[in-house]
């Protein structure tokens, strides 16, 4: 087993010029949206594209892969960490892959990790969190929640992120499911979509992303699902790009994919924006 660099040398390596082009950036993705519109799908669509001949590590929460596994090119070069993976086992999968880029392991090939439904994982260090509060058993349904049950799992899984984002020579994409909040307005209400996280954690993670996205899906008149990808903030929909050229209108996931993976090459998007509506987001209505 090689020898791991000394901390002089590892902060060395990472100092370069800013104008060097020859390394590409690790981007830090998330799509977020409600349940069955295919977010899965498009991560993993996105992965693919960011792999660059390395692996995919995919670990998911609540067997979310299942959407995408019977697709060979979804499968392809995906290494995946079964149907669920412990909340509880995050930290020391962080700890694999930074040493991974030090020394050789199972995990020295992968080039992107997928953390399918993130916000699962926080639900499930929550409900521990009850269940210890009140001494619940796990076979008793789960105990309601309070505020201070909130701290662990946040604290927990903002740490976790970190980590993983830390990790040199490594893409993540973070899946999550949105919080649909309904808001009065005058004549009626609307809905407001956020990932589906505490406040401040939602705050605290945002700040490491390079993009943060919306994925809105409908069902047209002819029964045809449309998915449409809202990459910038609107008032109905918490986005946040950092990538350059990103438009303000919805786009197709197709071109938001190509966009990213320009982004990460050092080149200037230049593809087809025929499906781009510069139309903002419906502000849906309720009597």
């Amino acid at each position: 087993m090689a020898k791991r660099p000394d901390r002089k040398t590892q902060v060395l390596a990472r100092m370069r010029s800013a104008s060097d082009t020859s390394h590409r950036p690790d981007a830090a993705i998330q799509i977020y949206g409600t349940p069955g519109w295919g977010k899965t799908t498009i991560a993993a669509a996105l992965a693919q594209q960011l792999k660059d001949g390395g692996d995919i590590l995919w670990i998911d929460s609540s067997d979310g892969f299942a959407a995408v596994m019977d697709e060979a090119w979804a499968t392809e070069d995906v290494i995946y960490g079964g149907e669920h993976f412990p909340a509880e086992d995050l930290t020391a999968l962080a700890t694999a892959l930074a040493e991974s880029r030090d020394m050789e392991n199972e995990f020295s090939t992968v080039r992107v990790l997928v953390l399918d439904e993130f916000s699962s994982w926080y639900r499930e260090v929550l409900e521990v969190a009850a269940r210890d509060r009140t001494g619940t058993n796990d076979d008793d349904n789960a105990p309601e929640t309070i505020g201070t049950d909130h701290s662990l799992p946040a604290a927990l899984l903002e740490s976790v992120f970190m980590k993983f984002h830390r990790i040199p020579n490594l893409h993540v994409i973070v899946v999550a499911h949105a919080r649909e909040k309904t808001e009065k307005i005058p004549g009626g209400t609307r809905k407001v979509y956020h990932p589906h996280y505490p406040p401040l954690m939602n705050i605290n993670i945002a700040a490491k992303l390079h993009s943060s996205v919306f994925l809105e899906g409908k069902t047209n008149g002819k029964g045809e699902v449309e998915r449409m990808i809202v990459a910038q903030r609107t008032p109905l929909v918490e986005a946040k790009n950092r990538i350059p050229g990103m438009p303000t209108g919805k786009i197709s996931p197709s071109e938001y994919i190509r966009r990213v993976v320009a982004w990460t090459h050092f080149e200037e998007y230049d593809g087809p924006t025929e499906d781009l509506t510069e139309e903002p987001v419906e502000e849906s209505t309720e009597q």
